[in-house]
């Protein structure tokens, strides 16, 4: 039985390596957030990130607050109107974001939308071409 108890508690932390990190509790905001940084290289495409291996949400994590020096109070701190609670609010406030989302989402519905007229067996006529006239 205390073998059997010693496991139990082993699974409740990550483990001495990880400095026995607890798994939080995974209420709906938290795996809004999980999964916005999952799928952030899809949001921001001026940026590069290494690929996620992780299909599913980690176990294990914490979560914390960016806390700034005060020499950048003037250069890269965020004013305290346009601070949000969670990524998904900050991202909805963001208008380059919606922006570049927005393009996104018509680009694949036109996509889509190619994707089933060319399966169902319509032709689609032929682009016309403009005759250009040269000065």
């Amino acid at each position: 039985m205390e073998k059997k108890k010693g496991r139990l508690e082993r699974a409740k932390t990550a483990g001495e390596g990880w400095y026995n990190m607890k798994a939080p509790e995974l209420t709906e905001e938290v795996k809004q957030n999980l999964e916005v940084l999952q799928m952030r290289g899809a949001i921001n495409k001026n940026r590069v990130y290494k690929k996620s291996d992780m299909r599913t949400l980690p176990k294990y994590f914490a979560m914390g607050t960016v806390v700034e020096h005060a020499t950048d109070f003037y250069s890269s701190r965020i004013p305290k109107k346009q601070r949000k609670k969670t990524l998904v609010e900050e991202l909805m406030a963001d208008v380059e974001a919606k922006k570049q989302l927005k393009k996104q989402a018509t680009k694949l519905a036109v996509k889509k939308q190619m994707k089933a007229q060319s399966q169902s067996g319509k032709k689609r006529k032929p682009f016309k071409r403009r005759k250009v006239e040269m000065d």
